[in-house]
């Protein structure tokens, strides 16, 4: 019997190689002798990099960049032998950078992001696949551009200052571009439907999570129109809205490919290649509902296991929406602190959501895999 364990992280709580170990020892205590294969997965955002490098064979590459508000940090990328560098976008301009009492994405920038990426080209990579979830920013990814010798051009024809940053997308009348190698291939891991600007776009859906009001958020998605239209009528875009319209800046301004996260992170892993003979996939996340639909990690898993006729299983700390889950397509679902008396805060204690997730695995996959036992 195999099993395959591809789980996201479970955020604030266990990281996704945390909770597929405690899948397995579910597992073994069921089936001693079942083989279990851990995937642990990411969708693009905070994590990606922990779990590619548990993976793959990569070379971290620290520099000193300015963080979203222009401070200066230590950030990390990597690199492979192949000329590719891995960037989290949550290193330079994550909200987790920023504490609460000054968040305000109307002054955040991602110039940061733009350091990295110039410092990976000058180390001679053509490739680069680039993570943009859980940003503070709302540059519309204009202070990337800028930290890669892009000028803007205010109404009075005067150059803008560094850094660029949410509210000064109003001001802007003209870009100047900078050259960049004719060879440049980026992949952008980005599960972001929204487009740039409007009710659904950056700043109307996701700017209150980072620190704006009403007003900012007025403020924000204005000068967004503005950027989307500054060289001719915006047309939208699934993925533009992205990190405060860093998603535009990259597809738009550096021919970038937005594509599902989880699926670049599957690929980059073998996935498919690891997966085949398996009897079972089981996956899972933090909260598991109607979003899990829209390409995050137990979603794509699933589509992998469809194409190979695997049954997948999901486990989650919440679920919500079990009927649109399971008319997706999973085995069963099952939550992992289901008969508990415990609190919210005691579910979240690390050592406790390892023994919910072994103890709930523990509990269906006798059924799921129990005619096979005779196998064993």
């Amino acid at each position: 019997m195999k099993v395959i364990l591809a789980i996201d992280s479970m955020k604030g709580c266990l990281s996704s190689h945390e909770a597929c170990l405690a899948a397995a020892d579910g597992i073994h205590q069921v089936f001693p002798q079942a083989e279990t294969l851990c995937i642990p997965l990411a969708d693009g955002g905070e994590g990606m990099m922990k779990v590619l490098e548990e993976t793959l064979k990569l070379h971290a590459e620290e520099t000193i960049v300015h963080g979203p508000l222009m401070e200066s940090i230590k950030a990390k990328y990597y690199t492979d032998n192949a000329g590719t560098a891995l960037i989290e976008m949550a290193a330079t301009a994550g909200l987790t950078l920023v504490d609460n009492e000054k968040r305000n994405p109307r002054k955040t920038t991602t110039y940061g992001l733009g350091e990295q990426m110039q410092n990976a080209i000058q180390r001679g990579c053509r490739n680069l696949i680039i993570g943009i979830g859980g940003s503070c920013t709302n540059d519309g990814g204009t202070g990337m551009l800028q930290a890669l010798g892009y000028r803007f051009i205010n109404k009075e024809g005067k150059e803008i200052p560094c850094p660029m940053c949410g509210e000064k997308l109003n001001q802007l009348k003209q870009i100047e571009r900078s050259p960049l190698p004719p060879d440049l291939n980026i992949q952008v891991a980005c599960d972001v439907q929204n487009p740039l600007y409007g009710p659904q776009g950056a700043a109307c859906v996701f700017a209150a999570q980072k620190g704006a009001n009403e007003e900012d958020i007025s403020l924000l998605d204005n000068g967004l129109r503005n950027w989307g239209n500054l060289e001719r009528e915006y047309v939208p875009h699934a993925g533009d809205g992205a990190a405060g319209g860093l998603g535009y800046a990259l597809r738009e301004y550096l021919g970038a490919h937005l594509e599902s996260g989880v699926q670049i992170i599957m690929n980059l892993l073998h996935f498919d290649e690891r997966i085949q003979g398996a009897d079972l996939i089981i996956t899972g996340e933090g909260c598991s509902d109607r979003q899990t639909l829209m390409g995050k990690v137990p979603m794509g898993v699933l589509s992998r296991g469809k194409k190979y006729h695997i049954p997948t299983a999901l486990i989650a700390g919440e679920i919500h929406d079990k009927d649109e889950l399971m008319r997706a397509g999973f085995e069963c679902i099952h939550c992992i602190n289901e008969g508990t008396d415990l609190d919210h805060e005691e579910c979240m204690k690390p050592k406790v959501a390892k023994e919910n997730i072994r103890k709930s695995t523990a509990s269906f996959i006798g059924e799921i895999l129990g005619g096979k036992k005779k196998n064993l």
